[in-house]
């Protein structure tokens, strides 16, 4: 048989291309990715390039990698895998394996050892009745039971040959040796004729699984609720079996990742089988048709003959996977249910989010997998932002976002979070160093073993990957003015939200008047949610304040009748968290005097709780004098015109070069970027959402006549972020 040369080098498919045998290591292509804590490395070996495997004294470390196409192990002549390796220290276990995944018949694997710290040559023969294989896994341990460590050289990985597999389509009739179903479990199938016609023959092996599978070349449609009905014939051959199956689809898209079905047999004749599957389900890749199902099937067995396979449609349009940033307004953003959970897309307000009903399992989860990997390589670029809401509070409260498959890097990264109570919470995890590029996203809502016997409905929006990491309050004070109309009008403050706030009413404000001093909170905010990048105004009255700025405020309170020597202070959950002015002193007279004028917070600065007049920028005494309104006065206001620094806001390369003109506006706002812009969302100053679009090119041009005068924030998405910019419709 030829030898296959296996050294272990399992691929990085690193952003869209992977390798194939042989491996030699002499290229970066060839370094297989580390798992179970294993960490890999090329090194040289008397001048020679190998893989190095250090092991983690997991049960399982190992060594893995995708082909760019299929390891093919069909042609018994041809299926044997050659490698070299050397333990460094002899401290390992010394027993090893080669394992097959992902292919067109169920995994394979063949077990190994070696002794001693010297290379050591094996040769693994595979058996017959294999298929083609997407991956490989070395194990450099292997088995529950070991915590050994030790450092292993591999090389010289070559053998068996590549191919892309031909996959069949629904209906199987079995005349083409393409429609042979893999065996699993123990069960062996094979096409045999019974009378003239071909069918497929499972013979099981008394295991409580026993299962043929296939992998289909175009996804079986089951959505349609008026066309998702399996039809089949099956003959049981001894009448030996417990004659209960299932039949099951796997890998949902745009659906719960498994869709299921119980059927029943009896005597030894052939019957046909209907299954008409419910609503709300997606497609599938691959079909398991379980002959034995559950663990009654255990040490009984018969041999079935099968026919006829056919129902559902095929989705003969290319799969489109999404990327981030995911907002939901996109059924290929629909992430599938696991353990349990069932996932939809649902309408919050006028919002499109995702919504997990769990299942009372310990992981109940929602899953994506993404057209491009999501890179978390870099740690200044790997931060994960999301919103999530409990709806009845009945949950454990500890959750988990995973990443899977990690090419160049770890395995896996994950990490926890909390959430408390049934309102919008907005979640910051800052991933950590050394990571890869993964193309699979794992929410878990119920993590851990004390999610066994509870449940919760969680709602899900705006999954993002940003540089963003704003360690300063959500709220902060961008602007103070004393006006020149009756009464000194309009008086009073504007504030910028940095990040989304569900709920508003943990932060109030209050002003020290003349240097006397804090009088603490006067004004609590009303429990409104606010998006990052919104402006808020409190005001003393409405009228002038709309006669001045040509808009209305969005709240008032005499809190806020400030004189131009007065100090404001900011408080979240009644502590002060930011001040503008000194509340000790009255401000007649100082640097940061605003009387008849205003002071407005420089681009850029961020605040820190105390006051920082360099940060601050000032009209000067009578500023505000000269005209009616803002815009004819001496020294206009510079309203809604702060901008968060570059290390707070999005810090992206797809959030460069957007361009959005003419602002202000009075009829059609055009938007423009390198990158694909997917969608934008117009808010008001009171952040209500008046506009939603799905764009997904470089360019819009938004009809925005219908809009009432004032200022407005847009967020958009593209690239792998989502970024606001703000504009003035006239």
């Amino acid at each position: 048989m030829k030898k296959i040369t296996f050294l272990i080098a399992i691929l990085t498919f690193s952003l869209g291309y992977a390798q194939t045998l042989p491996f030699d290591f002499s290229n970066s292509l060839h370094l297989m990715t580390g798992a179970d804590g294993a960490v890999t490395s090329i090194v040289q070996d008397n001048g020679n390039d190998v893989l190095q495997v250090a092991g983690a004294g997991g049960a399982w470390d190992n060594a893995q990698i995708d082909f760019s196409e299929n390891l093919d192990l069909s042609d018994d002549s041809d299926n044997t895998l050659t490698f070299r390796i050397k333990a460094v220290n002899g401290t390992g276990s010394g027993t090893h394996a080669v394992k097959f995944e992902n292919g067109t018949t169920d995994n394979t694997e063949l077990q190994f050892t070696i002794s001693g710290t010297e290379w050591t040559e094996i040769s693994l023969d595979f058996p017959a009745n294999l298929g083609s294989y997407k991956t490989m896994v070395l194990f450099t341990d292997f088995g529950d039971g070991n915590s050994s460590v030790d450092t292993y050289l591999v090389d010289d990985i070559a053998g068996a040959f590549h191919s892309t597999p031909v996959l069949p389509n629904l209906p199987f009739d079995f005349s083409s040796s393409e429609q042979l179903m893999s065996g699993g479990d123990g069960a062996v199938t094979s096409l045999v004729v019974d009378g003239t016609n071909d069918v497929l023959q499972i013979v099981g092996a008394a295991a409580a699984w026993d299962h043929a599978k296939a992998s289909f070349k175009n996804n079986v449609d089951l959505s349609d609720d008026d066309n998702n009905t399996i039809t089949f014939k099956i003959k049981p051959i001894n009448g030996t079996g417990t004659g209960n199956h299932l039949l099951k689809f796997e890998g949902g898209v745009a659906g719960p990742a498994v869709a299921e079905l119980p059927f029943t047999t009896t005597g030894t004749e052939w019957q046909t089988i209907t299954l008409d599957f419910g609503t709300g389900l997606g497609n599938y890749p691959t079909m398991v048709l379980f002959v034995d199902s559950g663990d009654a099937g255990a040490g009984v067995s018969d041999t079935f003959l099968v026919d006829d396979i056919a129902g559902g449609t095929l989705v003969t349009d290319e799969v489109v996977l999404p990327n981030l940033p995911f907002d939901f307004s996109s059924s290929n953003q629909l992430m599938p249910g696991g353990d349990g959970a069932v996932t939809s897309l649902v309408v919050d307000g006028t919002n499109d989010v995702l919504q997990i009903v769990g299942a009372a399992a310990a992981w109940d989860h929602a899953k994506a997998s993404f057209k491009d990997n999501v890179d978390l390589s870099d740690d200044d670029n790997n931060t994960i932002i999301f919103k999530i809401k409990p709806i009845n509070g009945t949950g454990t409260g500890n959750h988990l976002l995973k990443f899977e498959g990690g090419v160049a890097g770890p395995a896996v990264a994950e990490l926890p979070f909390t959430t408390t109570g049934t309102e919008w919470q907005t979640i910051t995890l800052d991933f950590g160093t050394g990571l890869g590029n993964y193309p699979t996203m794992v929410l878990f809502v119920d993590s851990g073993d004390a999610g066994a016997g509870v449940s919760d409905t969680f709602l899900v929006d705006d999954i993002s990957k940003s540089a963003t990491i704003v360690s300063g309050p959500d709220l902060i004070i961008t602007g103070a003015f004393d006006g020149t109309l009756s009464g000194g009008t309009p008086k009073g403050i504007e504030l910028f939200v940095v990040n989304d706030i569900s709920d508003l009413s943990i932060y109030g404000v209050g002003s020290a008047n003349n240097g006397g001093g804090s009088d603490g909170n006067e004004f609590t905010f009303p429990a409104d949610a606010v998006v990052a990048g919104t402006f808020l105004y409190v005001a003393t009255e409405a009228s002038n304040f709309e006669a001045f700025f040509g808009m209305a405020p969005n709240y008032t309170s005499g809190s806020m009748a400030i004189n131009g020597d007065d100090a404001v202070e900011l408080f979240k959950d009644d502590a002060v968290i930011e001040t503008f002015g000194d509340i000790d002193t009255d401000g007649n007279g100082e640097d940061w005097e605003y009387s008849d004028g205003w002071a407005y917070r420089n681009s850029g600065t961020e605040s820190d709780g105390t006051f920082v007049i360099a940060d601050w920028t000032f009209s000067g005494v009578n500023g505000l004098e000269g005209g009616t309104d803002n815009a004819t006065a001496t020294s206009p206001f510079p309203i809604g015109t702060y901008t968060v620094s570059a290390t707070a806001g999005v810090k992206d390369n797809d959030m460069s070069n957007i361009s959005m003109y003419p602002n202000p506006t009075s009829n059609r706002l055009n938007i423009s970027a390198q990158s694909i812009i997917k969608s934008a969302v117009i808010y008001n100053i009171l952040g209500k959402q008046v506009m939603r679009l799905d764009i997904n090119k470089n360019s819009e041009s938004i009809d925005v006549s219908s809009l009432a005068s004032g200022m407005y924030l847009i967020k958009y998405s593209l690239g792998n972020a989502i970024g606001t910019a703000k504009f003035i419709k006239q």
